[in-house]
């Protein structure tokens, strides 16, 4: 299960930074939000197993919200560490950091959406009036 606090430690311990943890749950928040609205659009979000379940929350706040489960599952869960520390190489001017770490969040996030049209496609319409 991937939480705004476990996505943190993990960009924290792989590249340590001086941005605060507030602005980086920020730019969780504002990811997950974006990702509801524009991909999702209000469906139900899949488990880490596959399975599907009914429309649940994600988190809005920081620190409260910091160990509820974020929208991607695994394996493209990935996408969070990488958009952070895309984030926070922009906000540190090192240009060559972000490049790469902004690519791979892109490749993360298109093989998610491929995946989530793919399994969330509508029915077929059998018959039109």
């Amino acid at each position: 299960m991937t939480t705004i606090n476990k996505v943190i430690a993990l960009v924290d311990d792989m590249a340590p930074n001086a941005v605060p943890a507030e602005q980086k749950a920020a730019w969780l928040i504002a990811l997950d939000g974006q990702l509801m609205r524009e991909t999702l659009h209000g469906r139900p979000i899949p488990n880490e197993d596959g399975s599907e379940e009914t429309v649940r929350d994600y988190p809005h706040r920081y620190p409260e919200d910091g160990d509820m489960e974020l929208i991607v599952p695994a394996p493209w869960d990935s996408l969070y560490a990488h958009y952070v520390a895309a984030m926070v190489a922009y906000w540190n001017r090192d240009t060559t950091q972000y490049a790469n770490s902004y690519a791979m969040y892109e490749a993360d996030m298109q093989e998610f959406k491929e995946w989530y049209i793919r399994e969330h496609r509508p029915p077929k319409a059998t018959h039109f009036i």
